[in-house]
């Protein structure tokens, strides 16, 4: 019977601490003053890196937070309303964030982990992709297992001029920076930063 009773207990704190992650909350948030990189590698995103104490992690933040304009360069520290979706649709947030009170805005360099600005190593082709009338660069990427067939690369490259017949060995190196004509808004820049091998091909 005490056994019955110790289980029963305990189902029912797991049921409240359920509710309470289930519903409305706010958090008192760390951004950090550069952006970091995630995800996977032809989708690579910037994101907003939060922590929730000084002593934890920097973390991605991909969700908008409604009412938060990021500025480069500050380190903020902001109250988030954090809004849970019930029933969200595939690949969607599974809550929603909104801006309670700015703390604090300060110039600071925060120390993100260069985990977030990936590098790898980029093959590309001796012609280009053509995907719906549009010339990409075909490229395979060794360090993720991308090693047989050529893939469309729509990203620009900057340091590297492409020359048809040729397979190039690239490193690639990865940065934030705000979108052309876009205020607001932030994409990931790619460059090269070392050309490892130049080979003749065969078109």
């Amino acid at each position: 019977m005490k056994r019955i009773l110790i289980l029963c207990s305990t189902l029912i704190a797991l049921a409240f601490a359920s509710c309470a992650r289930d519903e409305e909350r706010v958090e008192l948030w760390t951004v950090a003053s550069e952006m970091g990189i995630a995800h996977g590698v032809f989708n690579l995103q910037p994101a907003l890196m939060i922590r929730t104490d000084e002593s934890a992690a920097w973390r991605p933040m991909f969700d908008n937070i409604e009412g938060f304009t990021y500025e480069p360069g500050y380190e903020y520290r902001i109250r988030v309303r954090i809004n849970p979706v019930a029933e969200p649709m595939a690949d969607a947030p599974s809550s929603k964030y909104a801006l309670v009170e700015l703390y604090e805005k300060r110039p600071a360099s925060s120390n993100i982990p260069t985990e977030y600005y990936p590098e790898f190593t980029m093959e590309v082709g001796p012609s280009f992709s053509h995907v719906d009338g549009v010339d990409y660069l075909s490229v395979r990427l060794p360090d993720y297992g991308v090693v047989t067939e050529w893939q469309p690369w729509p990203w620009p490259i900057d340091g590297f001029d492409y020359e048809e017949g040729h397979i190039n060995r690239l490193r690639i190196g990865t940065s934030v920076t705000p979108a052309p004509e876009e205020p607001g808004r932030f994409i990931v820049k790619y460059t090269m930063l070392e050309l490892l091998d130049v080979t003749d091909a065969q078109l």
